[in-house]
């Protein structure tokens, strides 16, 4: 109704909720549009599925409309009892039409012809203003707190927040909208990192330019440098702007905002949205809906690319030729060729920013490398120099220490190169699962989805008893099963988070209840109870959420294999994760009901050694490089107090908070 409002030429349309935090509330929409005649109620307002309007056609302020079904109007009008209309037409100053409509006699008629709907008609002359208010009164459903902000981010966002100037403010008056609406104009835009513009033109050829926080020019493409070889965008011209964000709080030090201001501007701002004609399309931006597959791209490189709380963009379309065609629903756009090309330009202009932030890198680090050799070098001549003028009754030892030093060097050279073999081996495991992950989840909502239709639907053709001895059981294990893909899908994407390689303090029971959540979907699997046991009081400790993620999940990870491991108990299965002070130190424990540890305690650390038969023998490894680096220490015990394994980490606490 706020889009009509628009379409009506309003400047101002106001919703006020009244009680809405319970059955029988209230919602009023009021505006100073063009209102309507009562040919316009009769023909647009009341009809279902169709309109009037002209939706190729420009409004008197020279606006296209954005609604043409009247679907999205009748459910929200259903939405209460009862609901009064009051219009009063421009074209005729002094009328005004009213409509009043009781949806109970809807109810109980056979067809809606048999229920007249009246429209009354009267004039009015004294503090007479155009517009059109609508009243919802005895609401049917209760809206809860998050609804309500989801509706006041909405609202904020509906005409286009980023435009210097808009003629169309909807506002919804409660106090959380004005702290979400002033979020809005506090505009943080002038702390990004970088700033990408984009334009696909009529023709379909695209071009990009990017800007550093400076405002100064980095880079600039063409169309082939965006789509490659391939012909032109088969889309509708666009304007694509985005504004990436480095929220590092390193980075904010000498600026006069703080890092957490500009992350709960990006909280409510944030993501890539599309704008149609001047107003939003929904999901696109809305949370969890990243529409360009920003979260999963990252993961190839995690450091140059954002996810959907570092940026904030529009795609800005008028779409003259209606190319693009909004669903019944209202929930996006149909997916046809036009709006596939439309994403894969925005995709490609991320895409060619990425690349090019890779370059760079890529260089620095070669001229890194390069003067650091030319600084080895330089430094091997300086000491030869040095021991070739010494006296020869020192050389011949200085020499020989010298030689004992380098080979010392070489090995530890050799190991780090070892090292780093093995974490790029694990980091390819670890994107390659993301990418499955994510690529999962589409497939695992469409299953989700015909197993409730064929429960459905069996339920109506079979008896109740029949239907709990046969089918129950099948659907109760096929449901389990969807859920526990579906957790193994979030753990990998979840884990990549980058905001999670922060170092700060840390309180490691949070961090210890968040992963024994994240694995609790595999309880059923594995026939096993999954318990975190945190101290009392927080304990804090001074490294990234990753590190103390990476040490838990590894150790989780070990004690689930255990549990499936020849020589395991078949029953009472469970895994303990369990934190501890131990005087200046953090411990994470992790115990399991597993056959315990058979090989040498010394070994369990090593690469590729490992403690069970399906073991990939580089989890303790992580645990213990980790925890070493952080300044701590690794143990374990063969037969905990569960029975199986008992491994920790034993880390260097900071002071309570």
């Amino acid at each position: 109704m706020v889009k009509n409002a628009y379409d009506a030429d309003a400047k101002r349309c106001d919703v006020v909720l009244t009680d809405v935090d319970r059955i029988g509330g209230s919602i009023q929409i009021s505006d100073d549009g063009d209102g309507m005649s009562k040919d316009d109620i009769t023909s647009g307002w009341l009809v279902i599925g169709k309109s009037a309007k002209d939706t190729r056609g420009l409004t008197r302020l020279g606006r296209a409309p954005v609604g043409d079904k009247g679907l999205g109007r009748l459910a929200a009008l259903r939405l209460g009892r009862t609901t009064d209309l009051e219009t009063r037409p421009r074209k005729a100053p002094g009328s005004v039409h009213h409509v009043a409509i009781d949806w109970g006699r809807f109810d109980d008629a056979n067809t809606v012809e048999e229920v007249p709907l009246v429209i009354e008609s009267s004039s009015q002359s004294a503090g007479w203003k155009q517009g059109t208010k609508i009243h919802i009164a005895d609401l049917t459903v209760q809206l809860r707190k998050r609804d309500v902000q989801r509706l006041a981010r909405s609202l904020v966002l509906l005409a286009d927040p980023f435009a210097t100037e808009a003629g169309f403010r909807p506002r919804l008056l409660i106090p959380e909208y004005e702290e979400l609406e002033a979020l809005v104009q506090d505009a943080y835009f002038n702390y990004a990192d970088f700033k990408i513009e984009a334009e696909l033109d009529s023709k379909g050829n695209a071009s990009a330019v990017v800007f550093d926080g400076r405002g100064v020019e980095r880079w600039r493409a063409t169309h082939h440098d965006l789509a490659g070889v391939r012909e032109p965008y088969d889309a509708p011209a666009a304007r694509f702007e985005a504004w990436l964000f480095v929220l590092d709080a390193v980075g904010y030090t000498n600026r006069p905002v703080r890092v957490n201001e500009v992350k709960r501007w990006l909280n409510v701002v944030g993501g890539v949205h599309i704008y149609l004609r001047g107003i939003r399309v929904r999901p696109y931006g809305d949370e969890g809906h990243d529409w360009l597959d920003l979260n999963l791209a990252r993961t190839r490189n995690p450091e140059l690319r954002p996810n959907t709380r570092t940026i904030v963009g529009r795609v800005v379309l008028s779409d003259p030729g209606v190319e693009l065609l909004e669903k019944t629903d209202r929930s996006g756009f149909v997916e046809n060729e036009q709006f596939v090309a439309l994403r894969g330009f925005v995709q490609d202009a991320m895409e060619w920013l990425a690349s090019e932030r890779v370059r760079e890198r890529e260089a620095t680090r070669e001229r890194n490398k390069s003067r650091a050799t030319a600084r080895t070098q330089r430094a091997q001549k300086s000491l030869d120099h040095v021991i070739a003028v010494l006296p020869p009754r020192y050389r011949t030892e200085i020499e020989k220490a010298v030689e004992r030093v380098s080979r010392a060097q070489f090995a530890q050279t050799q190991d780090l190169r070892s090292e780093i073999q093995l974490y790029r081996t694990m980091a390819t495991i670890g994107t390659t699962l993301a990418v499955f992950a994510h690529d999962s989840v589409t497939p695992i909502h469409n299953v989700k989805q015909n197993l409730k239709s064929l429960q459905k639907r069996i339920r109506e053709d079979v008896k109740e008893s029949r239907y709990a001895q046969r089918f129950a059981p099948l659907f109760a294990t096929a449901s389990s099963a969807t859920t526990t893909i579906e957790g193994f899908a979030a753990l990998p994407v979840r884990l990549l988070e980058k905001e999670k390689r922060r170092i700060r303090d840390l309180d490691v029971n949070s961090v210890a209840e968040r992963i024994v959540s994240l694995f609790r979907y595999l309880e059923s699997d594995y026939d096993a109870k999954f318990t975190a046991e945190v101290a009392e009081s927080s304990v804090y400790v001074r490294a990234s959420e990753a590190a103390i993620e990476s040490i838990i999940v590894n150790l989780v990870t070990n004690a689930l294999t255990a549990l499936t491991s020849k020589g395991a108990k078949a029953k009472n299965r469970a895994v303990v994760v369990r934190t501890e002070e131990a005087g200046d130190r953090a411990v994470i424990r992790v115990l399991d009901t597993g056959p315990g540890i058979a090989m040498r305690l010394s070994d369990i650390w090593l690469p590729g050694r490992t403690t069970t038969e399906l073991g990939s023998g580089i989890g303790l490894t992580i645990v213990r490089d980790i925890t070493v680096e952080l300044g701590g220490e690794v143990g374990a015990l063969p037969k905990g107090e569960l029975g199986g394994a008992e491994v920790w980490s034993s880390i260097p606490r900071t002071p309570t908070k």
